[in-house]
């Protein structure tokens, strides 16, 4: 908070991204803030969102966004260099063209520079939220409600630190492919089958930070029983041989 004072006191340009579901839930908690008894869901405290409103109130006139991927911060950054390149070129339009072309193509290799090193360092960035508490990756999250965890908060990174987790609440490996792995637990007497695809995880087994619909979601990860206890069927009278 200290660089972001001292930065706005030295008019510098702040931009500022939050995650997408993180600013919503943002919004929810300063509404049912006097409660007292808000519960997060998107992070595990409000510490996390009483520093967001600490950075609301410390840099009003600086943009704050929200962001989904790496992509949409790209684009948002390349219209802010464009809107600066803009600025540039009325600021020099009564310089010498030779002194106002050097000036462009100075400004033009920064542009370029900045875009193709945040463009290399994605991975990087977002590799700095990887279990901490700015986010639990969608598909874990998943995991935890389909087995019963609803109210569990897991990072877990890889697979490792799933087959941890797992192991930990009474499922055991039962098969691996190529394309599934699957683990069996016993719950309440019936065998029950979790199976998760292969394409949740990348070519280092950890967990991608994959965002799509839930039904979507569905078709990655399935958890049923084995053999469900037979239903009493109810026999019609009319049914009877006597």
């Amino acid at each position: 908070m200290n660089e972001l004072q001292t930065a706005v006191r030295l008019n510098k340009i702040i931009y500022v991204f939050i995650q997408s579901d993180v600013s919503v839930e943002n919004n929810t908690y300063i509404a049912n803030k006097s409660t007292g008894s808000f519960i997060p869901t998107t992070v595990d405290d409000n510490k996390v969102h009483e520093f967001i409103c600490e950075i609301k109130a410390s840099i009003k006139n600086h943009p704050i966004e929200s962001f989904n991927d790496v992509a949409t911060i790209i684009n948002y950054l390349r219209q802010q260099f464009a809107g600066l390149f803009q600025s540039l070129l009325a600021q020099k339009a009564t310089q010498t063209e030779i002194k106002t072309y050097h000036d462009i193509k100075e400004v033009s290799d920064l542009i370029k520079s900045l875009t193709n090193d945040f463009i290399l360092e994605k991975d990087d960035f977002f590799n700095k939220f990887d279990g901490s508490i700015f986010a639990i990756k969608p598909i874990v999250r998943h995991i935890c409600h389909k087995i019963g965890y609803k109210k569990f908060a897991l990072f877990a990174k890889n697979i490792e630190a799933l087959e941890e987790f797992l192991n930990a609440t009474g499922f055991e490996d039962k098969h691996m492919s190529c394309d599934k792995r699957e683990y069996i637990a016993n719950i309440n007497g019936v065998q029950h089958i979790l199976s998760i695809d292969q394409s949740i995880f990348d070519e280092n087994t950890n967990i991608k930070n994959i965002r799509i619909s839930p039904d979507t979601i569905d078709n990655l990860i399935d958890f049923k029983p084995i053999n469900p206890p037979p239903t009493e069927s109810i026999i019609d009278d009319d049914d009877l041989p006597f």
